[in-house]
């Protein structure tokens, strides 16, 4: 046993050599994390979809705030993030927010808007369009260390 934890290790069995098959490893994967997008603007949804998925993120779009609370309901204890437009009829991206982070407390939340984020910036990241998928990338890094 070592005495002192920065002392180099030494393995007591000499490596494979380069023939040698080295053993399977059962290693667990880490699960992507799962962005709820909510966006009223089918192009707008459709294109953050696809940027999200290339930068390796599982996503759940929907179309308008009740759909997006029916796909929340729908996967309780999966959605890591909610990304959602801060200006849509009837159900608003601010109380979307508000009824989501009761369910969840842990909910990220990232507004996304056309228009100046005002106040939302205190409740959660906001993101201005349009954006680029490194605009994005960069906030997703802040909200979600992969």
């Amino acid at each position: 046993m070592r005495q002192n934890p920065t002392e180099d290790y030494t393995a007591t069995t000499d490596p494979p050599g380069p023939a040698e098959k080295l053993p399977e490893v059962s290693v667990v994967p880490h699960r992507p994390d799962t962005i709820l997008l909510v966006e009223d603007e089918d192009h707008i949804r459709e294109d953050t979809s696809y940027l999200l998925t290339t930068l390796g993120y599982n996503v759940i779009a929907a179309a308008n705030g009740a759909e997006g609370i029916a796909k929340f309901l729908q996967h309780v204890g999966y959605i890591d993030v909610l990304m959602t437009d801060l200006i849509m009829p009837e159900v608003n991206g601010a109380l979307l927010a508000q009824t989501l982070c009761r369910l969840d407390p842990f909910l990220k939340v990232i507004f996304i808007s056309g228009f100046s984020g005002g106040g939302q910036k205190d409740t959660g990241y906001f993101l201005e369009k349009p954006f680029t998928r490194e605009m994005l990338a960069e906030t997703l890094k802040c909200v979600t260390p992969m």
